[in-house]
């Protein structure tokens, strides 16, 4: 009993005044509700990226991410957010966490992520933990036309996220900022494929309040909106 008082003393006046603030913006989810009936402060985000990473996958999917001695590439310059990547996660549990977290638009209403997206294209697989860099900007890098097709139709498409590595990164900004990725500009997701054979692309809806996923893709398409989020891995 002793030990159950002292941690329920964790939640302060101000938490508690933050908890109901987000509870009336939709921001709460199921886990960050459970932590606040057991006691524990669920605002709490670590210093460390690592221990970020472990804390986001055990609060957000609930799983004890196997990504400690997975090697973070060298920061080339720029590219200052890591995004670890267990492995074993899938298109599925991306795709309930988010919707979770926030409002999302996929682009078939009766279709999963998992049935949308041609896995076996998808330049990186979670078979195993990895980790890649990424630039630390709400909106994507832009590019030249020519630039932009390359990259799509190009030979190093290993050079831009899949859409899972986007899903994700988008659910770890809203946690640590409570911000969402690419506000003004549509970006691609040329590491990935529909079955279609067309890119994913994503963006905030301001005007909706959602995160909407979508696709567009053909040879030769020319809009000045469209960005590419660059990876080092």
């Amino acid at each position: 009993m002793a030990t159950e008082a002292v941690v329920r003393r964790a939640i302060t006046p101000g938490q508690r005044i933050e908890f109901e603030t987000q509870t009336k913006a939709g921001r709460i989810n199921r886990r960050t509700f459970q932590d606040f009936l057991e006691g524990r402060n669920p605002f709490v985000i670590p210093a460390e990226p690592l221990e970020q990473w472990i804390v986001f996958y055990d609060k957000f999917f609930g799983i004890c991410a196997d990504i400690l001695d997975v090697t973070v590439p060298k920061n080339p310059g720029g590219f200052d957010q890591i995004i670890f990547m267990p492995a074993g996660l899938g298109y599925g549990d991306v795709e309930r966490a988010c919707l979770e977290m926030f409002k999302a638009s996929w682009p078939s209403t009766e279709e999963r992520l998992s049935d949308l997206v041609n896995i076996e294209k998808d330049v990186r697989f979670t078979k195993y933990s990895y980790a890649i860099r990424v630039r630390d900007a709400v909106e994507a890098e832009s590019v030249g036309s020519s630039e932009l097709e390359e990259d799509i139709f190009g030979q190093d498409t290993a050079g831009s996220v899949t859409l899972l590595e986007r899903l994700v990164l988008g659910m770890f900004v809203q946690w640590t900022t409570g911000k969402h990725l690419d506000r003004k500009y549509v970006t691609f997701c040329a590491g990935s494929r529909y079955h279609d054979n067309n890119v994913p692309q994503i963006y905030f809806d301001p005007y909706n309040d959602q995160v909407h996923l979508g696709w567009r893709i053909i040879r030769g398409y020319r809009d000045g909106n469209h960005h590419i989020r660059r990876v080092v891995s």
